[in-house]
């Protein structure tokens, strides 16, 4: 019995990441005039832009009937299959009235429905969780009600007085930015596009900004690379940034790989004039950005701050733990017995694996890593929260923990331990569940792929 997750084309999937998740997607009915369409069907994206700016009218779109929600829903009966199906905000459209039908009319009972109460990248964050939770071995029902839990699971600890969905929108998601990203081919031209890109980009996410940023004293953004760095500098409301990941900035300088080229020019544009935006403390209005380790960054920033992750870890007490296992962890009994059922068996092996490559490439790399480190213990897989890769199916015989599991937080289990832990990228220094920690590095990633895809800090100038 296999599960079937289905979401509608509001979700703004690319058809080829979800022909590669195994995601069926439900289309929406466009309309040009007296021209029909079906959403990524009968209409592609490059067409629908097309189209968007020939035509003088703008389009019209319609709910999926309850007749595609039905085949759909069939199939799986036939197949004996679950079905989960992540769809657009009934508060917004009739799309989940379509399916409330469609199930009445299959007359099947394992299919759940999930409102997003969202839209777009709101409901690619549920779907995208739902296929991390179907790889982990979850059954439809409990899929579906982990969705359902995630925000009131966070909630309830009392970490947080309130939870707040934030739908930001990139760049992309705006066809009307798009002539902004052409490159006109000298530094005066495309600056000046740099500069109505940043106002616009900011200004088309306002109206999904969920609070009112002035109403709070401190403002903490983990990643301001994302819209909201933009939005931020464009209301002139000073944030504090911290660094994407332990150490991410020994490895990749996004800012100034994203910025090569006269890079002071672009600084003064962002820190000092506030025309452009750049990421990671060259904002006017980012305040700091927390790092964990300023000597080891080959460009540091002025704005950086250190604050070690260790002495934060060290700061928690048993309960602090305890409080953020049960805000971020689904089923922490069920980790407990994993770990619990490891320390049964003698010398183990643990390779993180992460969404590097293409998932043909990414299949070869663990596989040659599992046949070097096995003759050394028994392997376990701890799959990356963000690795598309079916781990269950295509690594089935090895024990494998959890994808949405936070690997730090398996630090807090006293009882795990493994003789090696074994990353590509990944850094793993804080790793304390380890005899010894082994960070393979560019040079192994080399043999994969193009150095160049991974080596971004050495084509910086």
């Amino acid at each position: 019995m296999a599960i079937r997750i289905i979401t509608d084309s509001s979700a703004d999937f690319d058809s080829a990441v979800a022909k590669r998740r195994n995601i069926d997607v439900v289309p929406m009915s466009i309309q040009f005039g007296d021209a029909s369409f079906l959403a990524g069907r009968t209409l592609s994206n490059e067409v629908f832009y097309k189209l968007l700016q020939e035509k003088k009218e703008n389009p019209t779109t319609s709910q999926p009937t309850p007749e595609a929600f039905l085949r759909l829903f069939q199939e799986a009966r036939e197949a004996g299959d679950q079905v989960v199906a992540v769809v657009l905000s009934g508060a917004l459209s009739g799309t989940l009235q379509s399916a409330v039908i469609a199930k009445e009319l299959c007359q099947y009972e394992p299919i759940y429905l999930v409102d997003s109460r969202s839209a777009s990248a709101g409901i690619q964050i549920l779907v995208n969780y739902a296929c991390k939770l179907r790889r982990s071995g979850l059954g439809a029902a409990d899929i579906a009600g982990e969705l359902e839990r995630l925000k009131e699971r966070v909630e309830a600890v009392g970490l947080f007085g309130q939870v707040l969905e934030y739908d930001e929108k990139r760049g992309d998601f705006f066809p009307e930015l798009a002539k902004y990203n052409q490159d006109k081919g000298n530094i005066v031209s495309n600056m000046l596009s740099r500069i109505k890109y940043t106002k616009k980009l900011a200004k088309l996410n306002a109206p999904y900004v969920p609070v009112d940023f002035r109403e709070y004293g401190d403002i903490y953004v983990f990643c301001d690379s994302d819209p909201v760095g933009y939005y931020l500098n464009w209301k002139r409301i000073p944030y504090h940034a911290l660094e994407d990941g332990l150490n991410s900035l020994v490895h990749i300088d996004a800012a100034r790989y994203d910025n090569r080229g006269h890079f002071g020019l672009k600084v003064f544009f962002s820190r000092k004039l506030n025309l452009i935006f750049i990421q990671n403390g060259y904002g006017k209005y980012c305040i700091d950005m927390e790092v964990n380790d300023i000597a080891s960054i080959p460009y540091p920033c002025p704005q950086y701050k250190e604050v070690p992750r260790q002495q934060l870890a060290d700061r928690l007490t048993a309960e602090d733990k305890d409080l953020i296992l049960r805000a971020f962890i689904r089923d922490k009994e069920e980790l407990e017995r994993q770990i619990e059922n490891s320390g049964q068996v003698g010398d183990k092996i643990l390779i993180l694996t992460e969404p590097l490559c293409s998932l043909e490439v990414r299949e070869k790399i663990f596989r040659d890593l599992i046949d070097t480190y096995g003759r050394e213990g028994t392997i376990f897989l701890k799959p990356h929260p963000r690795d598309g890769l079916d781990y269950r199916k295509l690594f089935g015989e090895y024990p494998q923990f959890d994808p949405t599991v936070p690997m730090e937080m398996l630090n807090f289990f006293p009882g795990l331990r493994f003789k090696k832990v074994i990353s590509v990228l990944t850094e793993i220094k804080a790793i304390q569940f380890a005899d010894e920690a082994v960070r393979l590095g560019p040079d192994f990633l080399d043999k994969y792929e193009d150095p160049a895809r991974h080596r971004q800090n050495e084509q910086i100038r």
